[in-house]
């Protein structure tokens, strides 16, 4: 008689878990923002790895672990950090939104995301600006460095100079904390084709007398989406032993 034991090793969970190195104090806990009163209008090459970066370091806070519009100004908030170990396409971005109390105009309710990949060129040094306008209202991404491109990650789109970046906007409800995610988009390429991912938050509109305090961005998380619990049957035969006994 022939005797077919079969051992499982039970349910499989499989988790990329969160890219820590493609984002720096995303949960605001950190509560200093990088930034100077008449700091640089732009995302520098100097500000890569350096967490959130401002023009004016008084425009937005961390104090409450959240990053908080402190006024009526235009100023966004932005950082840039190399991509290492990061590879393949399906990455997400999410995070927080909390539109001002007192806001009354779509400009106010509506935060403007942009998220960029970059491939260096030469020298970087040499056009180093992976944003343009930290203080007031821009799309525009460049290609940093002689021979570099760059990747608008709301569509997919490669482009080998600078010009506006797409982006995606999240219509939020005055005074109420909501979530969004978004999936990033890398047009038939992969993370590892690029080097540098950058992320830039702002709100208001064209004039900076459009814009107002209260604003609040918290739990930025840019990541791998976790699978759900997969069955022994799309694993093929992991976790199965078969031993064969003869009576």
């Amino acid at each position: 008689m022939k005797k077919i034991i079969i051992t499982l090793a039970g349910s499989l969970v499989i988790s990329a878990g969160s890219q820590a190195a493609l984002l720096i104090n995303g949960d605001f806990s950190n509560t200093s923002i990088n930034g100077a009163s008449g700091g640089p209008n732009h995302l520098q090459y100097n500000a890569l790895g350096l967490g959130w970066t401002v023009k004016n370091s008084t425009a937005w806070s961390a104090a409450a672990e959240n990053a908080t519009k402190t006024g009526d100004n235009q100023f966004g908030i932005a950082q840039a950090n190399m991509i290492t170990t990061e590879t393949g396409s399906n990455f997400t971005i999410s995070f927080d939104w909390t539109a001002p109390a007192a806001a009354l105009t779509a400009d106010n309710l509506t935060l403007d995301i942009l998220v960029v990949a970059h491939k260096l060129g030469t020298d970087p040094l040499a056009d180093d600006r992976f944003f343009t306008g930290l203080n007031f209202e821009s799309y525009q991404s460049r290609a940093v460095g002689t021979g570099g491109t760059w990747i608008d990650l709301s569509d997919g789109s490669v482009k080998t100079g600078n010009g506006n970046s797409g982006g995606f906007t999240a219509v939020g409800v005055a005074g109420a904390t909501m979530n969004f995610s978004r999936q990033l988009n890398f047009g038939g390429t992969n993370i590892e084709d690029y080097d540098v991912l950058s992320v830039k938050f702002f709100y208001g509109g064209p004039a900076a007398s459009d814009a107002i305090g209260g604003g609040i961005i918290d739990n930025v998380t840019i990541s791998v989406p976790e699978p759900s619990v997969l069955g022994l049957s799309s694993l093929g035969i992991a976790g199965l032993l078969i031993r064969r006994r003869r009576g």
